[in-house]
C-alpha cells in the first residue's frame, strides 16, 4: 500500500487534486489543525484513514511542516483516526468487522445505521482533540 501510495503521489495526481482543497499553514495552529481535521474526515471516507494519511503527509511535508509542527502532526493522527468512525468505509478495520459478522449469520450496522452513531462519536472526538491539541500548542 505504502510503494502504491507514493507512486500515486509521485505520479503528480494528488498535488494536482489538491489544488483544490485548502492547504494548512504551518504558522497557524488553529487554521491548519482545522484544515488537517476537515480534510481528513472528508477523504478518509474515500480513501480509508490509513491510504489518506500515507498520502497526505506528503502534502504537509511539501507545504512546510517539519518535526517542529508536532501538534499539527498530532492533528493528522488523532483526525483520520477518529474519521474512521464516520462511516463503515472509512476505516478497513469496519468493512472486516461487517463481513465477519454477516458471514457468520449476525445482523450488522447499516451503513446509515453506523453513520447516525459514528457522526456523533466523530464531531465529539473531533471537538476534544481539536481544542486539546490547540491547547497544547499554545
Amino acid at each position: 500500500m505504502f510503494i502504491v501510495t507514493a507512486a500515486v503521489w509521485s505520479s503528480g495526481a494528488i498535488p494536482m487534486i489538491m489544488t483544490h482543497i485548502p492547504t494548512p499553514n504551518p504558522h497557524d495552529l488553529l487554521q491548519s489543525n482545522a484544515v488537517i481535521s476537515a480534510t481528513s474526515v472528508t477523504l478518509s471516507q474515500v480513501l480509508s484513514n490509513v491510504p489518506f494519511v500515507s498520502l497526505y503527509h506528503y502534502v504537509m511535508i511539501n507545504n512546510g511542516f517539519s518535526s517542529d509542527n508536532v501538534a499539527q502532526w498530532m492533528m493528522l493522527a488523532a483526525a483520520s483516526t477518529i474519521s474512521g468512525n464516520l462511516t463503515i468505509l472509512a476505516a478497513a478495520s469496519n468493512v472486516i468487522i461487517i463481513q465477519a459478522s454477516d458471514s457468520k449469520g449476525i445482523k450488522a450496522f447499516t451503513f446509515f445505521e453506523f453513520l447516525k452513531i459514528g457522526s456523533i462519536v466523530t464531531v465529539v472526538n473531533l471537538l476534544v482533540f481539536y481544542f486539546f491539541i490547540a491547547l497544547l500548542g499554545h
